[in-house]
């Protein structure tokens, strides 16, 4: 044994460093070799070498703390050449850097990781942000606040959003955006209209009917993570309720109620496309998709939902021949649909829902126009199919969708200032 220095054991002729924090927490030498932190550029913070470069014979001649316990200092036995990099001798490590990997815990402590809650209608009613006003999103208290209530449950509101200007180039739809993160521009464009447009339209969106728990762009290789709706127009409208269920929460229940389910629908995939309009798109998804166990756990955890069924294409055969995929699927939709589950919300001109599209499901119920009456669902469009007045519209929003990243960074770049800064608004 070379030392036992708090929790961490290496032994010679071994190939990792052995820590007490965590029984699986095992250092492979080639690790620390690998973000010796003397190999990080000072000021562009990236690496200087390739981790094929790394020793494979890396061996510690020497284990020690340093700078009053808080450090661990490494002096290595010579080793071949690799790729002419010129390895140094001593190394050192922060005691914090060692734990902040081998421990799950604080790995994800250190990346701002928020626990995401699942709900119910009644567990989000009582999230403590829910709806926010447009102006308190002016403060980085504020914009911090919307950002952890839509990590956590996937859907927050801003009231009092300016619409009175309905043109892509000015409207405020852009402005609320970016305060959250990047636009993300699709063949839809960089900010879109929903609205009726009679049998003129190409997208069921795009109409008065009914429109059942989805999510956008799931012919997409990589769907939108984040959607805005800004309702622009909401007058003299029946019905056009938008409703949301937490897809997470009906994933865990199914979990728990019927693994069997739960598997086929990890491991069949479901097809998704859009064949119209001079496009062509095609991809295949599994309903439930998980995250890679990359830490260990026991249970690999649900990273995304993939359901459309409007945008649903004949199954792949391999899933139809199964035979309990349709029994699975109709389980889950059924827990996504019960009324427990269903948030429910008339949406009023000005006001705004951000939601993760690859958690919450959104949907809306039918609309017809208060005055009209007969039961033909073309009689009920609620705009004239030639009308390019905006007068006339009655109930229009206006979207776009946002890139993870954009707004995962500023999350991560705001709690920290939110722990020591007393003059965050």
């Amino acid at each position: 044994m070379i030392a036992t220095l708090k929790g961490l054991r290496g032994f010679r002729g071994a190939r990792t460093l052995h820590s007490t924090y965590n029984a699986t927490g095992l250092i492979p030498y080639t690790w620390l070799r690998d973000s010796d932190p003397q190999l990080i550029h000072p000021s562009t913070r990236q690496k200087l070498h390739s981790s094929i470069d790394v020793p494979l014979d890396s061996r510690p001649q020497n284990v020690r703390l340093t700078r009053n316990g808080t450090h661990l200092g490494i002096t290595w036995e010579k080793s071949g050449p690799t790729s002419g990099f010129a390895w140094p001798h001593h190394s050192e490590f922060s005691l914090d850097l060692l734990r902040r990997h081998v421990s799950p815990h604080d790995f994800r402590t250190f990346h701002h990781a928020i626990p995401r809650i699942t709900w119910t209608r009644e567990i989000l009613r009582q999230s403590p942000n829910l709806f926010l006003t447009y102006t308190s999103l002016s403060t980085p208290l504020g914009l911090l606040r919307a950002l952890e209530q839509l990590a956590q449950y996937g859907i927050m509101f801003v009231s009092n959003v300016p619409h009175e200007d309905t043109s892509d180039a000015r409207c405020e739809l852009p402005r609320l955006a970016q305060l959250f993160g990047e636009i993300r521009e699709t063949f839809y464009g960089r900010v879109w209209d929903v609205r009726s447009r009679g049998e003129e339209s190409r997208n069921i969106a795009y109409t008065n009917l009914d429109l059942g728990l989805h999510m956008d762009l799931e012919y997409f290789e990589n769907p939108p993570r984040y959607q805005i709706l800004h309702m622009l127009r909401c007058r003299g409208v029946q019905g056009g309720e938008s409703i949301f269920s937490d897809s997470l929460h009906s994933a865990h229940s199914l979990r728990e109620s019927s693994r069997e389910a739960y598997d086929v629908l990890c491991n069949s995939a479901i097809g998704f496309h859009y064949i119209n309009d001079n496009h062509h798109l095609y991809h295949e998804h599994a309903t439930i998709e998980l995250f890679p166990q990359v830490h260990g756990n026991d249970e690999a955890e649900v990273r995304y939902i993939n359901y459309s069924p409007p945008f649903q294409s004949p199954l792949p055969l391999k899933t139809a021949r199964d035979p309990r995929f349709l029994p699975a699927l109709r389980e889950f939709v059924t827990l996504l649909g019960a009324p427990e589950r269903l948030y429910e919300i008339t949406i009023p001109e000005g006001l705004a829902v951000v939601f993760d599209n690859r958690r919450v499901l959104h949907g809306r119920r039918g609309f017809r126009n208060e005055n009209t009456t007969g039961t033909d669902a073309h009689a009920l469009t609620a705009t004239p199919a030639n009308s390019t007045r905006s007068e006339d519209i009655q109930r229009w929003l206006k979207g776009c969708y946002l890139e993870a990243e954009g707004v995962l960074d500023r999350l991560r770049a705001l709690r920290p200032l939110a722990e020591t800064s007393h003059d965050l608004g």
